[in-house]
């Protein structure tokens, strides 16, 4: 690379140089011309590497801190144990036994993540609501796939409060264009789950917000994709965040979800939701898109709006 910018620059100079003399310059004035227009080319491109080099030792003096702070933490830890095991009251002592299963548990959740590359929760699915999008930071294709099942609309088509921080998130994102694109497939038990009117509400809000796509596919059509893809059907709730992150929601009751940054596992779950998604004959297009046509818009729609006629329809 470097010789291709000294190439580049001796061109330019004699470029510069042979111009100066056809536009009446004298010999002196033209040699200098082409010196200038060299060393000017050359200052840059040192500009250039220089603050190339001086990011790079930002992050990687970032990376350091952080290792140096966590294995401060770990020595602690090794203290604190040593501290805890002297003061065993015997083998079934309940400080020791609670803190050595604390530290094991610790010990599996770190050597999945090194090795496996994924970390299994049992608690909902949003353990940072904003983290999980860090993964669109590392790559250009910042497009994000989710699956949305619906086996049954009760009193809320978004129950939860993580779902609803989740669906305020995701729009925020768009926004700041941090995601170049949204892919929304729900996976509906039965068609009759379209005439619901908190469907109608949330397909609405899809078709009418630009960077929002969203089909829909009936779940025995979304099975029968998997098990040709070899893709477990437990649960049908994945979500892909670009190419370097993927979760996927195992099991509801009791709550297990993963998360995965094996990029070998992400692309099969990503082969599957885009041959899905462009199977024209199982999965369809949003109803609401061709109502609203020419009317989606950034802010025509927002969350707060949304949930606030979502509990208008629940009175």
């Amino acid at each position: 690379m470097r010789v291709i910018v000294l190439i580049v620059s001796v061109l330019l100079s004699i470029v510069a140089g042979v111009i100066s003399a056809i536009c009446g310059f004298d010999v002196f004035m033209s040699i200098t011309t082409g010196m200038l227009t060299f060393l000017s080319v050359e200052v840059i491109n040192i500009s250039w590497l220089l603050g190339g080099v001086y990011f790079e030792q930002h992050r990687e003096k970032k990376f350091l801190d952080k290792i140096n702070q966590y294995s401060m933490k770990i020595q602690e830890i090794n203290n604190f144990y040593y501290e805890i095991e002297r003061d065993s009251q015997g083998e079934k002592d309940l400080f020791s036994v609670t803190c050595s299963k604390a530290i094991d548990n610790l010990y599996l959740l770190l050597k999945n993540a090194s090795e496996s590359k994924k970390i299994e929760i049992s608690s909902d699915y949003i353990i940072n609501v904003s983290g999980v999008f860090e993964a669109l930071n590392v790559t250009h294709d910042k497009k994000v796939r989710l699956t949305f099942p619906v086996s049954e609309i009760g009193k809320s088509i978004i129950p939860s409060s993580e779902d609803r921080k989740f669906f305020e998130t995701i729009y925020n994102k768009i926004n700041e264009k941090e995601i170049s694109d949204l892919l929304i497939l729900i996976v509906l038990a039965n068609e009759d789950l379209l005439n619901d009117p908190q469907m109608d509400l949330l397909l609405e809000f899809y078709a009418k917000n630009s960077k929002y796509e969203c089909k829909y596919i009936l779940a025995e059509d979304f099975i029968e994709a998997c098990e040709n893809n070899k893709i477990s059907t437990a649960s049908l709730d994945f979500g892909i965040y670009g190419p370097k992150m993927l979760f996927v929601e195992e099991n509801l009751h009791p709550y297990k979800g993963v998360y995965y940054k094996d990029e070998s596992i992400i692309e099969r779950y990503t082969k599957l939701f885009d041959e899905v998604w462009n199977f024209e004959a199982v999965t369809h297009n949003n109803p609401k898109v061709a109502v609203n046509s020419g009317t989606t818009s950034n802010v025509g729609f927002t969350p707060n709006q949304f949930f606030e006629d979502l509990s208008n329809i629940n009175t």
